[in-house]
Formats: structure tokens, C-alpha cells, sequence
């Protein structure tokens, strides 16, 4: 069924930033001034955006792959919010700063993401691929241009991952379109439950897809793909191809921490030449990194 964008759904979400806005004053007043509480029950949480998504759901006015995102993304942070508040009320201090940072960014995200519903909702579409699930290409420059400006004004780093699966020419060769596109799906699929609710990964088209990791350095883009790993592991794919020859589904990887001064068209373009350099196809073997330059870039290949 063909989704239907307009104004209307923007200008009903408008009043779920105030009521959040609201809730966010609420818990931060909760973690310094706990004494000015008849109890924390006192911060109400905000439940416009829970009936916009339900009617958004019911009325198919965005795409259902939005919906579960940002589902998820409230959920984390009433969970983590929560968690806070459960800290200042057992001990009567103010959190461990940790504790208090990641509220922060969970936050962040969330309202960031909503605000990009704004730019989905009126361009043609959603944002988001029909086909994997995943967001679109054509959104991934526009996406990846805004965490640039936000590293340059902010310092709030973010990596870049570009995914390929492996003997995709095989595939193409041995099997039929739907086996192919049941694997590139399947993929996505994988990617999508390896990712932190706030984190972004675009189908790229054929065997390529892009992970946009926030608010993270190099080692917590390598915990991602570790995470990926670990779940392609544990579900054991195994392709069929040609002459009885069966292997088990992998993909190779390279990822980037950016500068500011970077271009978005320009980090798929290395990601894609330094995954050349070193990738072979040697036979079965274990994750391994590799670093390739002073700009750190590792790579991840399973072959």
C-alpha cells in the first residue's frame, strides 16, 4: 500500500516535543533537586508521542520501519531515565556522571531522530528502503552531512562502516534473484537487531551496505561489528552454491572514524578502496582487524 506524507503528520507530532521538552526539565530538576518531590511518580511522561505512534501505526501515515525505530528509541530512554531516577531516590545523591551522560545522549538521539521526521516527511517517500527495511541511499549523504556539521560544532564523533557480502558474483551466478534477495534482506535483518536504536544503516544497493555509528570513536564502531559478528555467527547461513559447494554466509568490513572536514560521497569511495586492499578470499577464517593508515581504519573479513 502505497504511504501517504503530508504537513499534518509533522504538525501533530509538533506538540509531542513540547510535552518531551517538559518531561526532560522534569527529570533534570529530579536529579539535582530530588527534596522538591513528593516522589518521582510527580514526573509524568510524555503521552502524546505514545498515541501519535499508535495512530501512525493504525493509519499507515509513515512507514512501520520508522514507527518500530523510534518505538524503540523511547523505550531506551524511559528505560535509562528510569534507571536514573532509581539512583537519586535509593542513595539521595546525584548519579554517577556516566550514568548521567548516556540519559543525555539517548536523549539527544531521540529528539534528533524526531526531528528528522520532519525532512522524511516531505520529500517524496519516507527515508527509508521498501525492499531491506534499512533507510534509503539516497538519504545516507543528507544523514551523514548533519553528523558532520554536528562533529565540527559539537565534537560528538561518529563512525562510518561500509558492509559488502562476500562472494556476491557467485551468488548472482549460482542462484536465483529471489535466493539472492532473500540473503541481502536477511542481512539487513542482521544488521538492524546488531545496532543501538539511535544508530543508522542504509542499503547501498547490490552487496553494499553503510552503518552510521553515533556518538562513538573507533572502538565502539568495532564493538558494532563485533556485535554483527557474533549474530551472524549464531545464526549459522549457510549458501549453496554450484557443484554441491556450500559455505557459510559472511561479509567483509571497513570502518572510519571521520573529521569534520570530510565528505560524505568521499568516505564510501575510501571505505570501498581500502576494503580492496585487504580483503582476499583465502579460504574459511576468523574475524580479523587490520590497520591500514595514521587515520585509523580497520578492517573486519570473513572469509
Amino acid at each position: 500500500m502505497p504511504l501517504h506524507y503530508g504537513n499534518q503528520n509533522w504538525d501533530s507530532v509538533l506538540p509531542v516535543l513540547e510535552e518531551l521538552g517538559e518531561w526532560f526539565s522534569g527529570i533534570i530538576k529530579y536529579v539535582f533537586y530530588p527534596e522538591d518531590f513528593v516522589s518521582s511518580g510527580d514526573i509524568r511522561k510524555s503521552e502524546l508521542f505514545t498515541k501519535w505512534l499508535v495512530r501512525a501505526h493504525r493509519e499507515e501515515s509513515i512507514q512501520p520501519e520508522i514507527v518500530e525505530k523510534l518505538t524503540l528509541l523511547q523505550q531506551d530512554l524511559y528505560k535509562i531515565a528510569d534507571n536514573l531516577i532509581d539512583q537519586v531516590a535509593g542513595t539521595g545523591q546525584k548519579p554517577a556522571l556516566s550514568s548521567f551522560n548516556d540519559f543525555m545522549t539517548l536523549y539527544d538521539e531521540f529528539t534528533r531522530h524526531i526531528r528528522r521526521l520532519e525532512n522524511d516527511l516531505v520529500m517524496e517517500g519516507s527515508g527509508y528502503d521498501a525492499f531491506t527495511g534499512l533507510r534509503s541511499k539516497k538519504m545516507f549523504k543528507v544523514d551523514i552531512e548533519m553528523e558532520l556539521e554536528r562533529l565540527a560544532r559539537q565534537g560528538k564523533n561518529f563512525c562510518v562502516a561500509l558492509v559488502k557480502l562476500d562472494r556476491f558474483d557467485e551468488m548472482l551466478r549460482d542462484l536465483d534473484v529471489k535466493e539472492v534477495d532473500g540473503y541481502i534482506k536477511l542481512v539487513a535483518s542482521l544488521i538492524k537487531i546488531s545496532m543501538r536504536t539511535y544508530d543508522d544503516a542504509y542499503y547501498y544497493g547490490k552487496d553494499e551496505f553503510i552503518l552510521s555509528l553515533k556518538q562513538a570513536d573507533l572502538q565502539g564502531g568495532v564493538s558494532a561489528l563485533e556485535r554483527l559478528k557474533k549474530e551472524v555467527e549464531r545464526q549459522d547461513i549457510k549458501v549453496q552454491f554450484s557443484g554441491d559447494k556450500q559455505r557459510h554466509l559472511s561479509m567483509s568490513c571497513c570502518i572510519a572514524e571521520p573529521v569534520s572536514e570530510d565528505v560524505a560521497t568521499d568516505l564510501v569511495r575510501d571505505l570501498r578502496r581500502d576494503l580492496e586492499r585487504v580483503v582476499d578470499d583465502t579460504g574459511d577464517g576468523v574475524l580479523r582487524y587490520h590497520e591500514l593508515s595514521p587515520i585509523q581504519r580497520y578492517v573486519q573479513g570473513e572469509h
